[in-house]
């Protein structure tokens, strides 16, 4: 094995290097790495690279793919595949130095010096190759500190505000003065003057001098507000504000709320006044807001009532300040109609079960009916019908399955019984969300209903979003089937009486979401979370655990957390990671975790190395491939995928290197999963992995995903055989055991 890999190592190394001379023509170079020496800890390499613009060609993995792939198109009349090659140009190279040093000294390192060498590695040399590195030598120097801060302004009230925020100031005194810093403060102080009243301000109005004389590599900073030529800076109040429906009809019939002081031309829009109002952050009488300016367009907007929303506003009287704001709303269709045609090609998830998804053919028909009760209300049909088919290297477990789904939802835009607390926060929405479903299955070996209900309180802004269930109901009902039978173990039905048959779940649940993410971010994560659902407690009791009505009512108490973190390189190269956790604790004797709330691994989401539920719990080996049992009361999972673009045109084919780590545990030790609870002793060896390549077809309304799981690590085997990927190359074992996974959109 380690001959091969050899082998294939040599032959890519040889065909990424040697051939490439017939690409350069003679007397020039092919450009074929920058670096950077000499920068310190306070400046990554990785941004003053960023400052070079003459840069290689991309490589997929280590080899250039595009410039072959140039190369060979232009062979065969193809000029535009790919890229040309990338040739050394010292005129180049010579402007990226300088624009190290114009980047070297926003950050505050005024003496820097930036040098550079175009040479050949010795590989190069020896095997006579066209190729040249430039070195790019940085000096940053001694950074100029930041000693003192001096804001300047004749206003008394902006300097009040100015110092009453320092402490969210973007600048510091004994930091190295850094020219993007200053302009966030400039930033952060116009939108500080906005935001209390002063309409007419902008950064402009924001001006710095720097004096570098007083010390040595000491900065004092003067801020200076400078007054406009022909006004002073001056708070602007709002003397009225109005509403105008663009619906095609012109009557212009007038409504005037009371209560929020705001006009409404209703143009022959059927809609409660106060509804909008109540999303109007901007009032009578009060000074002008940019917060509550960009609140009021995205809460707006977030009805999903209109397809355009616009909000002028008009100075009306310069020497008292006063402001006329207008608000322009363009109508949509009352009703929208989406007919999906689906090909079925990975799991999903259908409301709170755990629905598996194979492959097959599906219709999806939605109806969304908007203001239906003439107060902003969203109601929302979905139907699916889906036929659907497991394919696995046993026939025996294949099978046929005809599924009928069916989500009604109904959207409030208020926070209903706390509807004054809702309309004075300050975040982008806030709704109220009833969902009723019904979920129809049937196949060879079970035929089962489920019954979610929900009521749901949601709030949301940029970069969070919380929500708060009071009630969930869901019903699961399961009837078997003859061939269930023949083909179970008495175990097998065991567990599945205990945990997938009639269970009612009645809970509460807070759930969460929050991102770091901006438009400009390199760096961020995001988590999503259901913080914590308690099932039952009391109304189980009354039941005596559902017996009364011939179900197994739950109690219990559950939470799981999903954390990732991307790491974007430049354009075309990205990595991901995601960490997810989750537990599941029944309450009682006579509770166990239901179907609906177990944990999973396996498949197209998590480890694709395995089909969904063919492994865990544990180190737990099923003697069948029943595979519905296969679930958890604890389940951890991790995914390192690295992305990478391979061919960016009108459609973006992208590629994909992952690692999937991950497993399901019981919480304790059950005589129909030997081996399947959590141990500390143990839990380490009994995480699958697999690793893989994928590839993305990106057409901007649709992304399809193509994975190739490949296990490493099986917990189904004997601890001394799972490291499974040492037999790859035996019978065939690395053409028939790897998994394809067809799937729209990203994993994570």
């Amino acid at each position: 094995m380690a001959t091969k890999v050899t082998l294939v190592l040599f032959s890519v190394l040889a065909l990424s290097s040697c051939k490439s001379s017939k690409l350069v023509p003679d007397n020039t170079y092919l450009l074929q790495k920058n670096r950077v020496v000499g920068a310190n800890e306070a400046v990554a390499e990785t941004d003053l690279l960023d400052q070079v613009r003459h840069k290689p060609n991309r490589k997929l993995i280590i080899f250039k793919a595009h410039m072959w792939a140039n190369y060979f198109g232009k062979q065969v009349g193809l000029n535009k595949i790919g890229e040309p090659p990338v040739l050394v140009d010292t005129s180049a190279v010579r402007l990226s130095a300088e624009n190290i040093e114009r980047y070297l000294v926003k950050r505050g390192y005024f003496d820097n010096q930036v040098t550079y060498a175009v040479e050949q590695t010795k590989f190069s040399k020896a095997f006579k190759l066209r190729k040249q590195r430039v070195t790019y030598y940085v000096k940053e120097g001694e950074p100029y500190i930041v000693q003192k801060i001096n804001y300047q302004t004749t206003n008394s009230e902006i300097l009040g505000l100015i110092n009453r925020s320092k402490g969210d100031a973007k600048i510091s005194i004994n930091k190295p003065v850094d020219f993007e810093a200053l302009g966030e403060e400039r930033s952060r102080i116009s939108d500080l003057l906005r935001n209390n009243g002063f309409y007419s301000f902008n950064p402009s109005f924001v001006a710095f001098e720097l004096d570098t004389a007083i010390m040595p590599r000491q900065v004092y900073v003067d801020i200076n507000i400078i007054d406009p030529d022909s006004f002073a800076h001056a708070k602007k109040r709002i003397e009225s504000v109005r509403v105008v429906y663009q619906t095609g009809i012109q009557s212009f019939d007038t409504i005037r709320n009371v209560k929020h002081n705001i006009t409404f031309v209703m143009n022959g829009m059927d809609i409660s006044p106060a509804v909008i109002a109540n999303n109007i952050l901007l009032k009578e009488g009060d000074y002008f807001s940019q917060l509550d300016l960009a609140t009021t367009y995205e809460r707006l907007v977030s009805l999903n009532l209109f397809s355009n929303v616009g909000v002028s506003i008009e100075e009306t009287d310069v020497k008292k300040g006063l402001l006329d704001v207008t608000v322009v709303l363009k109508t949509s269709p009352k009703f929208d109609f989406v007919w999906q045609p689906q090909i079925i090609s990975t799991e999903q998830r259908f409301s709170n079960s755990q629905s598996s998804r194979n492959y097959g053919l599906a219709n999806e028909f939605s109806l969304k009916n908007k203001n239906v009760f003439h107060n902003g209300e969203e109601f929302n049909i979905n139907i699916r019908t889906a036929l659907e088919t497991q394919f696995t290297s046993d026939s025996n477990s294949a099978f046929s399955t005809f599924i009928q789904e069916l989500n009604t939802e109904l959207k409030i835009p208020q926070l209903l019984f706390f509807r004054k607390r809702g309309n004075a926060l300050k975040i982008n929405s806030v709704s109220t969300n009833f969902n009723a479903s019904y979920l129809f299955e049937t196949n060879p070996f079970y035929r089962r209903n489920f019954f979610p209900l929900s009521y749901t309180y949601e709030l949301a802004d940029k970069r969070f979003r919380f929500t708060y269930s009071p009630l969930l109901v869901s019903l699961n009902e399961a009837t078997y089937k003859q061939k269930l039978f023949d083909q179970a173990s008495a175990s097998y039905l065991q567990t599945l009486e205990r945990i997938f048959t009639n269970n009612l779940i009645t809970s509460q649940q807070i759930g969460g979401f929050y991102t770091t993410k901006t438009a400009d971010a390199k760096r961020y994560w995001s988590i999503r979370s259901n913080l914590l659902e308690v099932s039952g407690i009391w109304l189980p009791r009354i039941t005596d655990y559902g017996k009364a009505f011939g179900v197994n009512h739950s109690t219990f108490i559950r939470t799981d957390a999903d954390l990732r973190y991307h790491v974007i390189f430049n354009e075309n190269n990205e990595l991901v990671l995601r960490g997810y956790g989750g537990i599941g604790v029944p309450i009682g004797e006579k509770s166990v975790l239901p179907y609906e709330r177990r944990f999973i691994s396996g498949g197209s989401n998590y480890l694709r190395g395995w089909r969904l539920r063919t492994v865990g719990p544990g180190a737990f080996s099923a003697a069948d491939n029943l595979q519905l049992t296969r679930t958890g009361e604890l389940g951890l999972l991790g995914n390192f995928e690295y992305r990478f673009n391979i061919i960016r045109n009108a459609i973006d084919l992208n590629g994909a290197l992952f690692v999937d780590v991950g497993n399901v545990w019981n919480l304790k030790k059950d005589t129909l999963f030997p081996e399947g609870e959590f141990s500390p002793d143990r839990f380490l060896q009994e995480f699958a992995i697999n690793s893989g390549i994928g590839f993305r077809l990106d057409m901007s309304f649709l992304l399809l995903r193509f994975d190739w799981g490949v296990p490493l690590w099986d917990p189904n085997f004997p601890l001394e055989d799972r490291a499974v990927i040492q037999g790859a190359f035996k019978d065939g074992w690395i053409f028939k055991r790897p998994v394809w996974n067809i799937a729209v959109g990203y994993p994570f």
